[in-house]
């Protein structure tokens, strides 16, 4: 405890020089609660004894059926899987940088984390830029990007602004060295540089990350101090959470773990599943023997034993004061219970549907398997799991903004520090992102629903191929050219006899030809191509088209 506040009393320091006083949080006792569950073994609850006499006790050890960190996992595979994806108009050069990075598996692991603990963020940063003596960036030959998950437990948030984290530490503790590493947000207009003189401040607003390293030993001292000008507001990290409200504290914005208030309940789920454990164990089938009978004399005067010694079926008692005598029937009894498993398992089940509802997953997620069920449709999961799918919506929205937060910041950093070809973005409206709605959706009926939509004029076939290709708009528009256009080109073949000999207006034929798609032809204009039209009625010229003087190879 003491190396944290040590190492905290530094990170005071470095804030104060930036004219930011206050309290760096500790790690909040919520945090280390669930983190515990996360764990699965909790010392003050998996460790009890009962009393087995008078004066004698014995310890024992509840086994954990391990659900938190089975909730983590459940959400992360629901929210960030091989399906999911980013779509910006360079996808291949972001693709580039998230294989690299490993992001994907990395927001996986995240989101399993998150979920458990409340909070924690991913962020990025530069490796091996060349750096002169004066700091100054003086190569970027060799720089690669890096793009990793901290968890709660080594994140220290010191400054909230409308709600969001604006300056934050991270610690990263060894035996050797604690690392402290800080993203501070510089807000000083002006620099003052004597009692007379002020400056303005050409960084202002745009953020710093600070690396400390502190020796982990007796005088905690600085070894190491560097700080790195982003040259840029935007923000080198992003909190991955749950969208819960924060209970414990209501001023702290950040999450909780989705089983914070549901504790209790994984006590109860532990505590059935070692009933049943026990149950199994104490309940196991066995036999009680005198002695007498364990043993008897052969002909040669020996004792040779009745049962097989390595029977665990067989349990010998000693001998009994008063001897059995002849007629009399010696002990030889099953003592075995019986087993209480149905009553057992049905009471687990009841405490994992309860805690499956309290995590937001539904009343019936976690369950023993019923095999009188037989096989569920597509439209069966989707009602059982309505609850999933609402509160799967709930946090997909703040993980969409973390995301695009988090391809803002990989872009910038790419086109700024590393020698990577450049990738030209216009902020959010440059980035979709693509959740998996396959688990809860049929989306074989979805998209039969999609293309009557489609049919009736409700959705366009670019709105179409966005949502079940994966494209953004410019690419759906693209490939919808690539595949109509000989259709149009042949349609317009078939009408120009009848607009040549003058049975149809050149008002007609640009709109049966062209009308159609006039909503996804780049700067389509239908007054100038039916004016185009009646010039070469007019002139006996070729029938101008829209697609004439477009490249539908080029990737602009």
């Amino acid at each position: 405890m003491a190396t944290i506040l040590t190492a905290e009393s530094y990170i005071n320091n470095e804030l104060q020089r930036y004219n930011k006083q206050g309290y760096v949080e500790q790690v909040p006792p919520l945090v280390k609660t669930c983190y515990a569950w996360y764990r699965g073994f909790v010392d003050s609850f998996h460790k009890y004894y009962i009393k087995t006499g008078t004066t004698t006790f014995t310890n024992l050890e509840k086994l954990p059926l391990y659900m938190a960190k089975k909730t983590g996992e459940d959400w992360a595979n629901h929210l960030i899987n091989e399906k999911c994806d980013i779509i910006i108009p360079q996808k291949e050069l972001l693709d580039d940088i998230l294989d690299k990075t490993k992001s994907w598996t990395k927001l996986n692991r995240g989101i399993e984390q998150s979920f458990c603990l409340g909070y924690g963020f991913m962020v990025q940063g530069v490796k091996n830029l060349e750096i002169d003596e004066e700091g100054t960036i003086v190569g970027n030959k060799d720089a690669y990007i890096t793009n990793d998950y901290v968890p709660a437990i080594m994140c220290r948030p010191l400054t909230y602004v409308d709600r969001e984290v604006e300056d934050i530490a991270f610690v990263f503790e060894n035996t050797k060295y604690i690392n402290v590493i800080l993203h501070i947000r510089d807000t000083r207009k002006t620099i003052k540089i004597d009692d007379k003189t002020e400056i303005n401040n050409e960084n202002y607003n745009n953020y710093d990350i600070v690396n400390i390293k502190v020796r982990n030993s007796g005088d905690f001292g600085i070894e190491e101090r560097f700080t790195f000008h982003t040259k840029s507001p935007i923000k080198l990290f992003q909190p991955i959470q749950p969208n819960i409200c924060n209970n414990a504290d209501l001023d702290n914005p950040l999450s909780v773990s989705v089983y914070a208030n549901a504790i209790s309940t994984l006590m109860a789920i532990d505590n059935a599943y070692d009933s049943l454990n026990n149950e199994i164990q104490l309940g196991r089938k066995r036999v009680v023997a005198d002695v007498d009978q364990y043993t008897e004399v052969d002909e040669n005067g020996n004792k040779v034993n009745t049962f097989d010694p390595n029977d665990a079926l067989i349990y010998s008692i000693p001998a009994r004061d008063t001897k059995v005598g002849e007629g009399q029937k010696q002990l030889l009894e099953d003592i075995s219970g019986q087993l209480r498993i149905n009553d057992i398992v049905a009471a687990l089940n009841q405490q994992l549907s309860i805690y499956s509802s309290k995590v937001g997953l539904g009343e019936n997620y976690y369950r023993f398997s019923d095999m009188q069920k037989g096989v569920v449709t597509a439209t069966q999961v989707i009602s059982e799991n309505s609850t999933l799918y609402k509160t799967m919506r709930k946090h997909e929205i703040l993980l969409e903004q973390s995301l695009k937060d988090m391809v803002l910041s990989l872009v910038y950093l790419n086109n700024t520090f590393t020698s990577n070809p450049t990738i030209n973005i216009n902020g959010y409206r440059d980035i979709a992102i693509q959740f998996d709605d396959s688990i809860i959706e049929d989306t074989n009926a979805q998209k039969t629903s999609d293309r009557q939509d489609v049919a009736n004029g409700v959705m366009s076939k670019v709105e179409y191929r966005m949502k079940y290709f994966g494209e953004d708009e410019k690419t759906a528009i693209k490939n919808l050219l690539k595949f109509d256009v000989d259709i149009i080109t042949k349609k317009a073949e078939q009408l120009s006899t009848l607009l040549n000999d003058g049975y149809i207006t050149p008002t007609a034929f640009v709109k049966l030809v062209y009308g159609d798609y006039a909503s996804f032809i780049p700067d389509y204009n239908e007054d100038e191509l039916i004016a185009k039209v009646e010039d070469s009625v007019v002139n006996n010229k070729p029938i101008p088209s829209p697609f004439d003087e477009m490249n539908l190879d080029d990737e602009e």
